[in-house]
């Protein structure tokens, strides 16, 4: 199971733009090839409900992003290739766990990506 952030709703799920789910890979590596949901990385950690931004509670330096007006994952990724997250307030140690939130984030988004090509590939084949 993966856990993933609807953006949008998808006809076979009942989900909402701003819902959290866990989905199968295979189902995962559809929605996200159709724009519908982010994949959120798993580590046993649940988002706080009442928070009114959507960022992970286990973002690194999650409450200065906060501080900083970013509510989603597609703010703080800008923010951070603006480079301009040290003149904010971030340390050297945080930029280094943040980068490695993010590279695993897209790495993760490359996967996914890669294996629903290869299920349309054979999709495509067997018929």
């Amino acid at each position: 199971m993966i856990k993933v952030k609807f953006l949008k709703p998808h006809p076979r799920f009942g989900y909402f733009g701003g819902d959290l789910a866990e989905v199968a890979s295979d189902a995962a590596a559809e929605l996200l090839k159709g724009g519908n949901v982010i994949i959120l990385p798993d580590d046993g950690e649940e988002e706080d409900e009442g928070d009114e931004d959507s960022l992970p509670s286990f973002l690194p330096a999650r409450k200065k992003l906060a501080a900083l007006g970013c509510k989603t994952l597609e703010q703080v990724k800008a923010l951070f290739e603006s480079g301009k997250l040290k003149d904010e307030g971030l340390n050297a140690s945080e930029l280094g766990k943040l980068k490695k939130y993010l590279d695993n984030l897209a790495k993760e988004e490359e996967d996914l990506k890669a294996k629903a090509m290869a299920a349309d590939k054979n999709n495509a084949k067997a018929e």
